[in-house]
């Protein structure tokens, strides 16, 4: 190219240089304006966010109801982090408009495929599962345990009330059947007379048990769906009744005991009423407790020490107990127990010696004092009759008199008879 070309080149690049740089010095605004136009003709990125329910449970679809209760689908500018609404109510039983029946079934939303997504150039779907359960688990669950551990009866009573099978029939009733009423009896006692629970008897702790009605502040699960009712916590298929009691300790009172220290001798009844009375109560749970547990408990002595056994004819007398105090802290079912056992001996009364009788002198007797007359009598001739015995009706000497006479009649008769038999002849 020779000079002259090149220099007309130049002039004309030079010159449209100059022309758009006074253009852009005077009328900027224009060019603004040119592009403000154009950005507001460009369509605005919006994409959209869409909901599909499907059936966890191979050969089990969904029933309509369900599919129901999908949320709407919606719109978002590109960009946007979306979280799926979960707004429906998340479990449904398979029979219609609470006509429900024992072999119904339920289904229980479990979740969408994400958590959240964002909308990156395109549109979002969120997949949500849903699973089929035949039934609901009750299990009974002893919550709110303090110091004092629950009883071994309660934790077996916990033991029997596991995996209680609850139809979703029940459960639209008010979740109880026959095996549930069952199970809350034997939790709660309720008597009907006195409109209270009644108590379980603790004899591990000394106490009893009472049931506690809620509500209870609740823990849940973290997976699947929860139903939070009063006392409840649900997590399907699993639903956990929560159970509290309350624990109310007995008291203690000091007991006595006296017992016979004098072998082949039994103590009498009356000697029971001479005990101390105790009014200090105590209680065995609280034996650990820091400052209680150092409480020293001390024997009281008998009302009376001494007793006259009019029975035995003797005194019995008031020993000492097995000891005399204990702390507390020494507590124990199978030790001392809170009892003082007292002693009491016999001794009989001394018998007396014989009094010592006062010494006499005789005189002494004659010959003549110490003989004594014998009456005379008359021997009587025996017979083969025995005569009979006379009564004595005077001295023995009118005796002999009388019997004297007697011989002499009788003979005088038998001279008589003699002498008139030998006339006749």
């Amino acid at each position: 190219m020779n000079s002259n070309k090149k220099k007309n080149v130049i002039r004309k690049i030079v010159g449209m240089t100059a022309t758009m740089a006074i253009a852009s010095v005077f009328a900027p605004s224009i060019l603004l304006n040119t592009q403000g136009v154009l950005a507001q003709e460009a369509p605005v990125g919006q994409y959209k966010v869409t909901y599909v329910f499907e059936s966890d449970t191979p050969g089990k679809a969904l029933p309509q109801r369900v599919l129901d209760r999908k949320p709407a689908d919606a719109q978002y500018v590109d960009g946007t982090v979306v979280t799926p609404t979960t707004s429906f109510i998340r479990i449904a039983g398979e029979g219609g408009n609470g006509n429900y029946s024992e072999t119904d079934g339920y289904w229980v939303f479990q979740g969408f495929d994400a958590d959240s997504k964002t909308i990156q150039s395109g549109d979002v779907v969120f997949t949500g599962k849903w699973k089929w359960f035949d039934s609901i688990n009750v299990s009974y669950k002893l919550v709110n345990e303090g110091r004092i551990p629950y009883s071994k009866e309660l934790r077996k009573l916990e033991q029997e009330a596991q995996n209680i099978r609850l139809s979703y029939y029940d459960y639209s009733t008010k979740g109880t059947n026959e095996k549930i009423r069952e199970v809350e009896k034997k939790f709660t006692l309720w008597n009907n007379e006195t409109g209270e629970y009644g108590h379980h008897i603790d004899e591990e702790n000394e106490g009893y048990w009472t049931y506690v009605e809620g509500p209870i502040d609740l823990g849940y699960g973290s997976t699947g769906i929860v139903i939070e009712e009063t006392g409840v916590a649900y997590t399907a298929p699993n639903w956990v009744q929560r159970a509290q009691f309350d624990f109310t300790p007995t008291s203690r009172k000091v007991a006595y005991e006296f017992v016979s220290g004098t072998e082949g001798k039994d103590l009498p009844a009356a000697i029971n009423g001479f005990m101390p009375e105790e009014t200090d109560e105590y209680y065995y749970i609280s034996r650990k407790d820091p400052n209680y547990n150092q409480t020293k408990v001390v024997a009281k002595q008998p009302t009376q020490t001494t007793y006259y056994d009019d029975t035995n004819k003797g005194t019995w007398t008031f020993v000492a107990y097995d000891f005399t105090e204990k702390q507390l802290s020494e507590w124990d079912h199978n030790g001392w127990n809170l009892k003082f056992k007292g002693t009491w001996t016999f001794v009989a009364d001394e018998v007396p010696a014989p009094t010592p009788q006062p010494e006499t002198t005789q005189t002494p007797t004659t010959e003549a004092e110490t003989s004594v007359e014998q009456p005379k009598t008359t021997e009587v001739p025996t017979s083969e009759e025995k005569v009979a015995e006379l009564p004595n009706t005077g001295t023995v000497a009118a005796l002999s008199t009388v019997v004297a006479g007697a011989s002499v009649a009788f003979a005088g008769l038998g001279m008589i008879v003699l002498g008139r038999n030998r006339k006749e002849d």
